[in-house]
């Protein structure tokens, strides 16, 4: 008896299983190879002592505020007169918030300081620089003159010059006391020097001038008469220098004072080395919030503004 035999059939079909299982496995094996290829970047080898590059990413600037410590005081009283002082440090970036500013359309006081803060706009009620609620600072610039509303001398403001120094001596007049002088700062340094040394070769981001210093190298200027019957009310710069920096000393007399008196004040309580006077008689003023001196004030020509 013959038997026939079953390997033919077993082999068709296990060559059937695997032709369809090549069908099948055959798109999958070219996906799998799509997705190597497009990492394999990552995965080539570099020759030894090749630097590899990577892509730098740029770190996100963040614009840092500047605090400035401040101290204001509405009321200071000293041998008898009563006075507002307003002192701020130094440091390298105070020429950019310090600038000098006109009233060209002699508005009052109270609206042009307004119109001041709403055009700095979210800068001072944001930013909030001084280290106190006090975000906005104004004080008389110097004397003006009648002839174009600036003041007598030196104007800088924001690196750019506005009225060359005025070299003066025999004009009559507070500006023309001598020594007058020149209150400046840079980047490195804010300081009060005698019209004759000061380097017009320079760059400043503030300057402006004015008259007499009335402190000079830790002393009152000598011709200054502690006994003079010459009172008005007076306002005055000072810089200040100890191991904790340099300071800016605002100082205005809300009672009729002799220059001498209001040298003494800046010399005695706030330790100045120098000081320069910037007006006096009916203009002198001075603002922060707080403090608004004096509060009757109608028209200033020309401000310091510090924001």
């Amino acid at each position: 008896m013959i038997y026939e035999s079953n390997d033919q059939p077993n082999k068709k079909r296990i060559l059937i299983i695997v032709v369809l299982l090549v069908i099948v496995a055959w798109p999958f094996y070219f996906f799998i190879k799509s997705i190597f290829n497009n990492n394999v970047t990552e995965h080539e080898l570099v020759p030894v002592n090749t630097v590899v590059e990577k892509e730098l990413v740029p770190t996100p600037v963040v614009d840092e505020i500047i605090k400035f410590d401040v101290d204001s005081q509405n009321s200071v009283s000293f041998k008898s007169s009563e006075y507002a002082v307003f002192t701020i440090n130094f440091n390298k970036n105070i020429g950019e918030h310090i600038q000098f500013e006109r009233n060209i359309d002699n508005l009052k006081t109270k609206k042009f300081l307004n119109n001041k803060i709403q055009s700095f706009g979210n800068e001072v009620r944001e930013n909030k620089i001084f280290n106190t609620r006090e975000d906005f600072f104004a004080m008389t610039a110097a004397m003006y003159s009648d002839t174009d509303n600036l003041p007598p001398g030196l104007v800088i403001s924001n690196g750019q010059l506005i009225k060359e120094i005025n070299t003066d001596k025999t004009s009559n007049g507070n500006f023309f006391m001598q020594p007058n002088g020149v209150f400046w700062i840079n980047e490195n340094n804010v300081e009060i020097t005698e019209t004759d040394n000061f380097n017009t070769n320079t760059d400043y981001s503030f300057a402006i001038q004015s008259g007499p210093m009335i402190i000079i190298d830790n002393n009152i200027n000598p011709s200054l008469d502690p006994n003079s019957a010459n009172k008005n009310r007076r306002c005055a710069i000072g810089i200040s220098d100890s191991t904790e920096g340099k300071k800016m000393v605002f100082a205005i007399s809300k009672n009729e004072v002799t220059f001498y008196e209001l040298a003494d004040l800046l010399l005695s309580k706030y330790n100045c080395k120098t000081a320069l006077h910037m007006e006096s008689g009916a203009f002198p003023f001075i603002y922060w919030p707080g403090c608004n001196y004096p509060t009757n004030k109608e028209i200033i020509k020309n401000f310091i503004l510090i924001r």
